[in-house]
């Protein structure tokens, strides 16, 4: 059995502002999560300094409440793959953190 996952995204004129996801994990007593996505704009700060691999700048929009970890932008990427994907492409400029 696998896993399944819903994605709702309300219809209308632009783009939408945030999506519904619901995964259900398969077993006899299914879970069932509900998470609420806010689209952010591509062009947005917080995926400007994503994409720039600048990651105490990320940290600071973070920390005034400008920006969330469950942002997606207009194609529902994620904060982490937008900052991967710079750092596979081989952006110079990526802060490495270590943890």
């Amino acid at each position: 059995m696998t896993a399944s996952r819903l994605i709702i995204v309300p219809n209308g004129a632009g783009t939408s502002a945030f999506r519904v996801v619901v995964d259900v994990a398969p077993r006899l007593d299914p879970a069932i999560t509900i998470t609420y996505q806010a689209m952010i704009p591509n062009n947005s700060p917080i995926f400007e300094i994503a994409s720039s691999g600048k990651v105490t700048e990320l940290i600071e929009l973070l920390e005034k409440g400008t920006g969330s970890l469950t942002d997606h932008d207009e194609q529902g990427r994620s904060l982490l793959n937008v900052s991967l994907c710079n750092l596979i492409m081989g952006n110079p400029n990526t802060e490495l953190v270590r943890i």
